[in-house]
């Protein structure tokens, strides 16, 4: 039978592959049955659940307790805690501890201990499970005497900056109230425009005339002595020459009267701006004041540092996990179920040959 089959090239199978059933000839294959779906809800709420855990475990981490020159700050869970209750549980785990510690059998103890793990019951009681509102968290802040000292020379300070600050603002209030003064500034219209020059021009002139019609009766009496007579040549020409210096003279009268009529100008202009600027300092005054005992130099009040915080973390990825597990189980099974059918085509094969032979 071997070398028959070697010789039909019919591959090597099982002999329950082709086992009778009820006088048939019956296959072995069939498909395998799928996995149970998980509880993805159950899974969710457990990813909820460690989730939730994790970021009380990162809240309590956080909540450090500090001790410095200045005070110590201290954090307290809940808005209260059952001492009594915690006390008891304490007790009666620790009595059954000893109990099982001094049983004869210690199998039996061992089994004990591992129901207990189990079922929940007779575990280290913690002080978050005697705690109300556990994600309610306080905290205390203690000052040292130096913190204290520092604290009341800060308020005394801060009251006394008050105090100032109420007078300051009754100035600022009073200052405020009153419009700007522009009284008594230097009209620039008069001194500066051509009634200015022309006041300039005239002054400059009389101090200039005497001295020139002193020069024109030289002239005159000059002219005379040399016979010259008014209306002649000689005399025409000595007094043109004679002309010419006066009307020199009344230019430059006309131009120094002019820088005289500028610099008339900037004087008012800076006697204006520097009386406006002092009238505004005492206006400002005031409001200086006060801003200046708003924002001075201050008695630092006792402070604590930040310490370094933990990072938020989550729980485990149940429900990733479980869909994970999941889906790597119908992959086994479909991979099974395609091994069968390929057997079972196989075997169907080797029955139609071997038919063929009877």
């Amino acid at each position: 039978m071997d070398q028959m089959k070697h010789l039909l090239d019919i591959p090597q199978y099982d002999e329950r592959a082709f086992a009778p059933v009820a006088g048939r000839m019956r296959l072995y294959g069939g498909k395998s049955a799928a996995p149970a779906a998980p509880d993805y809800i159950g899974q969710a709420n457990a990813q909820a659940a460690g989730n939730l855990a994790a970021a009380r475990a990162t809240t309590a981490a956080n909540r450090i307790n500090q001790v410095t020159p200045y005070g110590s700050i201290k954090y307290t869970q809940g808005t209260g805690f059952d001492q009594a209750g915690y006390d008891k549980a304490v007790k009666d785990y620790e009595w059954t501890q000893n109990a099982l510690d001094n049983m004869d059998d210690k199998a039996q103890a061992q089994q004990l201990r591992e129901y207990y793990a189990h079922t929940g019951a007779y575990q280290k009681p913690t002080r978050e499970q005697f705690t109300s509102d556990p994600d309610t968290w306080s905290s205390q802040i203690e000052l040292s005497d130096t913190g204290k000292q520092l604290l009341d020379a800060f308020n005394k300070t801060s009251l006394g900056l008050a105090d100032l600050q109420g007078t300051a603002m009754d100035r600022v209030r009073s200052s405020l109230a009153t419009p700007f003064d522009t009284s008594g500034l230097i009209d620039i219209n008069d001194k500066t425009g051509m009634d200015g020059w022309d006041r300039a021009t005239d002054l400059i002139r009389q101090r200039q005339n005497p001295e020139l019609d002193r020069q024109q009766a030289a002239l005159d009496a000059k002219l005379a002595n040399q016979g010259l007579t008014q209306g002649s040549e000689g005399w025409s020409i000595g007094q043109s020459q004679f002309g010419k210096q006066r009307a020199d003279a009344d230019i430059a009268a006309q131009l120094a009267g002019l820088q005289a009529q500028n610099q008339f100008f900037n004087q008012a202009i800076s006697g204006n701006q520097a009386t406006l600027q002092q009238r505004n300092f005492l206006r400002q005054l005031p409001l200086n004041e006060l801003n200046a005992l708003r924002t001075g130099s201050q008695v630092t009040n006792p402070t604590f540092n930040t310490p370094g915080q933990q990072g938020q973390t989550s729980g485990p990825d149940l429900l990733g996990a479980t869909k994970s597990q999941y889906e790597s189980q119908v992959g086994n099974v479909n991979a099974q179920n395609a091994q069968s059918a390929q057997a079972t085509q196989a075997g169907i094969g080797v029955l139609a040959t071997i038919a063929s032979f009877y």
